[in-house]
């Protein structure tokens, strides 16, 4: 039997190599799971069901729950002022005659804008680091993880 040593570095102590490459090997942290079940579950709770996104083409599919008056009422009363869904019927009178197509395809496009933030920042070099330092993640001294 041998016994090997090994010293173990946490993150902020490796060299910025081995830093570079520890972000590189788990640049999909975050995103090796159902990340966007927080946007779905927003989705919902306003009377949006999404069925499906794809990033990479820009598209969303998804069901409205409710009529537009009660969507436009759930969004104003649970997204702040600055949300851009907010902001979205905010343009609508639904005293009007107000297009159920255009209304669904504008909120989804206004979702589609926020997997694609949040996507944006679980892949951010800012988001990995806050994981591996949370998890208290070990490497070796070229940055592998332990």
């Amino acid at each position: 039997m041998r016994t090997i040593e090994v010293k173990l570095y946490q993150f902020a102590e490796l060299s910025e190599t081995a830093k570079e490459y520890a972000l590189n090997e788990l640049y999909d942290i975050n995103v090796s799971y159902d990340w966007w079940d927080c946007v779905y579950d927003d989705a919902k709770d306003i009377g949006l069901e999404i069925t499906e996104f794809d990033l990479c083409h820009m598209e969303i599919d998804g069901n409205l729950l409710h009529d537009l008056p009660a969507v436009k009422k759930a969004i104003t009363t649970q997204h702040g002022r600055s949300c851009d869904t907010y902001k979205y019927v905010q343009s609508f009178d639904m005293r009007t005659d107000v297009d159920f197509n255009d209304f669904k395809y504008g909120l989804l496009q206004e979702y589609l804008s926020m997997l694609q933030k949040e996507s944006d920042y679980q892949t951010s070099k800012e988001a990995i680091i806050k994981s591996i330092e949370c998890n208290e993640y070990e490497f070796d001294e070229n940055g592998n993880l332990v």
